[in-house]
């Protein structure tokens, strides 16, 4: 058996994949091989998922060390299982050649939905840290002009033609019904699709780090002037990585509180009302769309918390840019890191 976890991104990965790796001697007692190939000292299998050529195309030393794998998990009885949020963007090729070179017959496919608009806050901070430098607001209007195309709202664009590919079998794991149930999200996985119904999470509760909206929007802005505007710095996360490294968590405390403050006229709200007609429609497309495939079965109104509204922060970085002490602060950090 052959398991894949394919994300999306922000919905528990980073912690699925953390108990993955913590639990890695115990799955092997149990019939389950979570590997290091692919992983390059990850939790998760990010070089598999972003460099698929290396792992299921040609000969090199990926390929052959992925076939040994497989065929050694075989021959011990035991079934694989990898995890990473980049597979969820491989196309029909790429999920049937992955299949081929391990000699699975099937691929299990695992999933996690969650409330889009959640979803879509959090994947543009994240997108802020890889060194995107686009608003809140622009990213909701690229995105809304037609909400039922896009991938980051609606999760039937990718699960569509997932569901269609060759050898596969997909887990559809309802996340606000989890959390509302006090259900462990990794537990869940490991006894619904991996059999496993005594695995228990680890005690260490790993996941990504969240900004406060204002450390997120003071990076932006820092990312605006290095790159003189462009969509995304060429290096990526640098920019935010030397940031985390250079300074301090008390210096990043005082920068949330100067842009609060100094910055309370650029701040704006996105809000979404409650029983909103979009969330509805998503809901019942995804509820439809996946009647046979969840892990636990959900009804329309358990999926996307219909009865919250929702409220999203963000700051407009022009106005933040006419704020003296924001804009010092700023340049002087960006002085710092070159230094």
């Amino acid at each position: 058996m052959l398991v894949m976890h394919i994300g999306p991104h922000k919905t528990a990965t980073t912690y699925i994949q953390h108990n993955f790796r913590e639990a890695e001697d115990r799955l092997a007692t149990k019939g389950w091989v979570y590997p290091a190939l692919g992983a390059e000292g990850l939790p998760g299998h990010h070089d598999l998922a972003h460099n698929p050529q290396r792992y299921i195309s040609g000969d090199g030393n990926q390929t052959e060390a992925l076939r040994t794998l497989a065929t050694q998990t075989r021959e011990e009885g035991k079934n694989l299982v990898v995890s990473a949020e980049g597979f969820c963007r491989w196309g029909a090729p790429r999920i049937n050649g992955f299949a081929d070179v391990t000699k699975a017959e099937h691929l299990d496919l695992i999933y996690v939905i969650r409330d889009p608009l959640d979803v879509f806050f959090s994947y543009w901070s994240e997108e802020v840290k890889q060194g995107y430098s686009t608003s809140l607001a622009e990213r909701f209007t690229e995105n809304f002009q037609d909400p039922f195309s896009s991938r980051l709202l609606n999760p039937m664009v990718d699960l569509g033609k997932l569901k269609s590919f060759e050898k596969t079998r997909l887990h559809a794991v309802p996340f606000e019904l989890l959390r509302a149930r006090g259900i462990d999200i990794y537990e869940h996985i490991c006894e619904t699709v991996l059999g496993l119904p005594d695995e228990t999470a680890a005690s260490s509760k790993a996941k990504n780090i969240s900004f406060p909206v204002e450390l997120t929007e003071f990076l932006r802005l820092m990312t605006l002037i290095e790159g003189e505007g462009v969509r995304r710095l060429p290096n990526g996360s640098d920019l935010r990585l030397r940031f985390m490294r250079q300074s301090t968590a008390g210096e990043r405390n005082e920068l949330v509180d100067l842009v609060r403050t100094a910055g309370a006229d650029a701040r704006r709200e996105i809000r979404f009302p409650q029983g909103l007609f979009l969330k509805r429609r998503l809901a019942r497309l995804v509820a439809k769309g996946l009647e046979e495939n969840w892990t636990i079965k959900p009804t329309e109104d358990q999926l996307f918390k219909h009865d919250e509204e929702k409220t999203y922060i963000h700051y407009s970085a022009c106005r933040l840019t006419q704020i003296p002490s924001i804009l010092e602060a700023a340049q002087t950090i960006l002085d710092r890191l070159k230094a």
